[in-house]
């Protein structure tokens, strides 16, 4: 299958750029690898994309979530600006700009091993029904290639998810996906 040499280059790709991730905070602090050396500079460029950065609560009333950002500190300049919603859309834009293709790659990269994911259920249901003639559960675990074929298969997946589990943890994931409905719509 094609998708074993897809994910590992996606891999590779995400290895080289872990270090190299857009900031993103999970809930209420920075979340950084042991490894990771970041500088206050980078702390500071991670918390001020913070407010618009959203896990998957938004899903439940991204209207609310707008709402927090355009009514932040509402403060007026003496010409009638409302300075804090500006500031605001102009640093929602800086991030887009800045990391909206990594972003946006991260998001093919969830994409595809959902993808295996479902190709690998299904070619498993499909044998287990007998939709292959020549071939039954049975058939593929006594040979000893298909056994190692179908072992192989369910040990890349755990491998990616683990490797997933610890290159980009939960929250910051949640984040990666709000960001790319959020900025990709």
């Amino acid at each position: 299958n094609s998708s074993g040499g897809m994910f590992l280059n996606l891999f590779g790709k995400e290895e080289r750029r872990s270090s190299n991730k857009p900031p993103t905070a999970s809930s209420s602090e920075i979340r950084l690898d042991d490894n990771q050396k970041k500088s206050s500079c980078d702390m500071e460029d991670a918390k001020k994309y913070t407010p618009f950065l959203f896990d998957f609560s938004y899903l439940h009333n991204p209207e609310e979530f707008e709402a927090t950002l355009t009514n932040q500190d509402t403060t007026t300049t003496t010409d009638g600006n409302n300075n804090a919603a500006e500031d605001m859309a102009d640093l929602e834009r800086e991030f887009a700009i800045n990391h909206l293709p990594t972003i946006q790659e991260y998001y093919t990269l969830f994409t595809s091993i959902y993808n295996y994911q479902s190709e690998l259920n299904r070619f498993s249901s499909d044998l287990t029904k007998g939709y292959f003639i020549q071939y039954t559960v049975e058939s593929v675990l006594l040979d000893q290639e298909g056994r190692a074929l179908l072992c192989e298969a369910a040990w890349l997946y755990g491998v990616i998810l683990i490797v997933l589990e610890r290159l980009l943890p939960g929250p910051i994931r949640e984040r990666f996906i709000i960001a790319h409905f959020r900025l990709s719509n």
